[in-house]
């Protein structure tokens, strides 16, 4: 099952049920987080005057982004000897150290149809179940292994209601089975990751470096041909005076020519024929990367991976940043980077000519827009 180190939350629920069936009550659970979901489902199916019984069934799974009805029974009202129809919800995942765990929720909506539940669902561990129990704790003489129901869900009437899970923080995980769960569901690394603060301060830095060494190399450059044309000037000078007659005083020497003006084919200086290029370089970050919980482009953890992946693509960008090319960051590049082994920074950037931009000079659907900028 895929999912990460967080857990989901209840973030919003529908307390107006579209009616969907005469006499059905069904259970829609979104997920609008990033990693799928695994839902348990322990549901209270009224008998005929008598009574009651559990069906326990599972795994419906939760897709990121997706929806999944999992519950849809007939819809009675409690009577003289049978209670209202309803269910115990169990939401489980894999966190991304690998440890199979259960969610235990806590917020509830105001409508009256979920409240926190209390007892357990026995389920089968790893692969699909379906069965009835008799009235009572229908986690009895579990013949698989019991986890904990989060929710009770309790409809007032026929219709379908929706609850919709939000990613939070990880207080309301807690592991089971004691171990860790090589699950088919794990969930692919996230994609790539935005430019946090740390990011940007080591970046510029590292184009201040680099310009202040070309300015460095420019200034020695023109000490040096003013020291040139001033040797020739000096020697220019000594031989007029050799060449003249004896008797002829040398004029007196006039104060040294100033320096040159810079030429026409300066690249850089005044009346240069080349443009400094435009010093920002736009970035396009893959939403997942700024959607990390934790260690995410703009909130990088100090000496996290983030911050190492960051410093691998930028100083690799900033050399070979081309005017109007975007430049792309990956989900999926972030997933594959590892500080520890030596890797070539082209495969982890996806350069994008101008030729190739959907809108000229945005990123595309699903990213975020950051600029590098290179000091002149």
């Amino acid at each position: 099952m895929k999912t990460s180190s967080v857990v989901l939350l209840i973030g919003a629920m529908l307390a107006a049920p579209a009616i969907v069936s005469a006499q059905n009550a069904s259970l829609e659970i979104c997920n609008n987080g990033r990693f799928e979901i695994d839902v348990a489902v322990a549901a209270r199916v009224q008998l005929f005057i008598t009574g009651y019984q559990w069906k326990n069934s599972g795994w419906y799974q939760v897709p990121a982004r997706n929806c999944t009805v999992v519950y849809s029974e007939e819809y009675d009202a409690a009577g003289p000897f049978t209670p209202q129809s309803g269910a115990r919800i169990a939401y489980t995942l894999v966190n991304s150290d690998g440890v199979w765990g259960a969610y235990l929720s806590s917020v509830k909506n105001n409508g009256g149809w979920m409240h926190s539940a209390t007892g357990e669902i026995c389920v089968k561990r790893g692969a699909a179940f379906n069965s009835t129990r008799p009235a009572g704790d229908p986690a009895a003489n579990c013949d698989g292994m019991t986890i904990p129901a989060a929710d009770e869900f309790l409809p007032d009437h026929p219709g379908q209601y929706t609850v919709t899970m939000e990613w939070a923080g990880d207080e309301f995980f807690m592991p089971l089975a004691g171990g860790q769960q090589a699950s088919v569901n794990t969930p692919p690394a996230p994609p790539e990751d935005s430019l946090g603060t740390q990011f940007l301060k080591a970046l510029a830095k590292a184009a201040a470096d680099e310009s202040q060494k070309e300015h460095q190399a420019a200034a020695a450059s023109t000490a040096e041909r003013q020291r040139q044309e001033q040797a020739a000037e000096a020697q220019r000078q000594s031989e007029a005076a050799a060449t003249a007659p004896a008797a002829t005083s040398p004029p007196a020497a006039g104060p040294s020519s100033p320096p040159a003006s810079p030429t026409d084919d300066d690249p850089f200086g005044g009346g240069g024929f080349i443009t400094p290029p435009d010093p920002r370089i736009m970035l396009c970050v893959q939403a997942g990367l700024i959607q990390l919980d934790h260690d995410s482009w703009n909130m990088p953890v100090i000496d996290g991976k983030m911050i190492a992946f960051q410093h691998f693509i930028g100083s690799y960008i900033l050399s070979v940043a081309k005017p109007n090319w975007l430049y792309g960051i990956t989900d999926q590049a972030y997933a594959r980077f590892n500080p520890a082994a030596p890797a070539d920074p082209a495969g982890f950037v996806s350069p994008i000519p101008p030729g190739q931009q959907a809108t000229p000079g945005s990123c595309p659907a699903g990213y975020s827009t950051f600029w590098l900028t290179r000091k002149q």
